[in-house]
């Protein structure tokens, strides 16, 4: 059994707390306003960890995270090393670019 099941065991992460919308409910305290962000190096060596300590799924959100520009990067490399993919977003930024960008299809397309 993985550190939280027998079958899912998902970490969350958010590369970012930017956002398009200024929800007053926000439970991150993201926003417009809001600048900082993780490196992809360090989220990479991250993700790495994590799959060795046993979880094999990472969930994306944020802030927005169709606003992180490694999206692609972070989705793809997380792939590689075996991890499932979800990412969570308010899907105001989504259009055919952008999902196809970081479909499991993808080659890294950046986001521009």
């Amino acid at each position: 059994m993985g550190p939280t099941g027998s079958e899912a065991n998902v970490v969350q992460i958010h590369p970012t707390r930017r956002c398009n919308l200024r929800c007053q409910h926000c439970y991150s305290s993201s926003g417009p306003q809001e600048t900082a962000e993780l490196s992809i190096d360090s989220l990479e060596r991250f993700l790495v960890d994590v799959a060795q300590e046993g979880f094999n799924g990472v969930g994306i959100s944020g802030g927005e995270p169709l606003i992180y520009r490694d999206l692609p990067r972070l989705l793809s490399f997380a792939r590689s090393i075996g991890l499932q993919t979800s990412v969570t977003t308010n899907g105001l930024l989504l259009d055919t670019r952008r999902l196809a960008s970081i479909s499991p299809q993808s080659r890294l397309s950046p986001l521009v």
